[in-house]
Parts: C-alpha cells; structure tokens; sequence
C-alpha cells in the first residue's frame, strides 16, 4: 500500500520533469508557438482530453475510444495489474471489462490543467467520485495522468492515482 503523501509526491515529480524546471511558460506568445508546430492550442489538447475522461465517466467507452490512437499505450505506474495497455482495442477492451462492472457512473472534478515545454504532452489534474454498481457506495480519488498527443489523438494516457483508495478487484 502507498501512503496517499508518497503517491502524490513522486507523481508530482513525474510532472515537474515533463513540464521542464527551466523554461516553463504557460503565456499566450508559447501558445501560438505550439498551435505552429503542432496544428493546435493547449486548449483543443484540454478539451479532447477532458472530453475524452468526461464519456469514460458516462461509461460511453467506444465515444472515449474517439480520441485514441490506433497505437495507443495506457500504464498505471502505481497500480499492480497487467500492462502496459498496447494498442486502441486493448485499451478500450480493458474500459469494457472493467468501468461498466464496477460504476455506474463516475464523475471527474479538474482542478488543474498544466500544457508542458514538449507541445504533444498535456498534464492534468483531477479528483473524481464513482457510484459504486448497484448504489452500494461511492470511491473517491485523485489522480494526476500525463496524456501525449500525436495530432488530435492520444498516444499516451499515463495515469497516477492511489491504489489504496480502489477498494475492488480489477
């Protein structure tokens, strides 16, 4: 088990590195830079990637698997389970077996969004709040999930969250 502080400590390093200590500059000169070198702004990045979060959370897996690279790879650094997820329909078949048999829905509440020195990498910061199968409780946790981008598509979806709080078997 992994205290909530450690999680939350190394998964907060894991972002300092990706935004890069030296340099990190979120004004609106480097968005434009970004939306030149890529073909779009760290806000479309935020809102594919809260739109994608937002239809797991409805528990539209196939709408989610919209914004998934064919090539896609998820790992959860923190939680002891097969993976890494290689390839869109695993990862959405690893959705399928999992979100619809435990949740009936979930609900994501972001606090922070952080665009990194690398154009294609996205940070975000989120809690959120399930409704357990059959309304027989709720799970709460935090998560802080890295996402890659190569165009308008994910790539990589790297998600940190306390393991302890996941009170059932997946």
């Amino acid at each position: 088990m992994i205290p909530a502080r450690s999680w939350r400590h190394a998964a907060f390093g894991a972002l300092l590195l990706a935004m890069g200590a030296a340099g990190y500059n979120n004004d609106d000169n480097d968005n434009q830079q970004t939306q030149e070198k890529t073909g779009m702004t760290a806000e479309q990045r935020i809102e594919i990637a809260r739109s994608f979060l937002d239809k797991l959370g409805a528990l539209d897996i196939d709408g989610a698997g919209e914004y998934v690279a064919e090539d896609a790879v998820m790992l959860f650094p923190f939680f002891q389970q097969p993976g890494p997820y290689e390839g869109k329909e695993t990862i959405l078949n690893q959705f399928r077996s999992t979100l619809p048999n435990f949740w009936e829905r979930m609900e994501f509440h972001y606090k922070a969004w952080y665009p990194t020195v690398d154009p294609d990498v996205l940070i975000a910061e989120f809690d959120s709040k399930a409704i357990k199968k059959g309304n027989t409780g709720t799970y709460e946790n935090e998560y802080i999930t890295v996402f890659k981008f190569r165009g308008d598509k994910l790539v990589l979806i790297k998600e940190y969250f306390n393991p302890s709080r996941l009170n059932v078997d997946i």
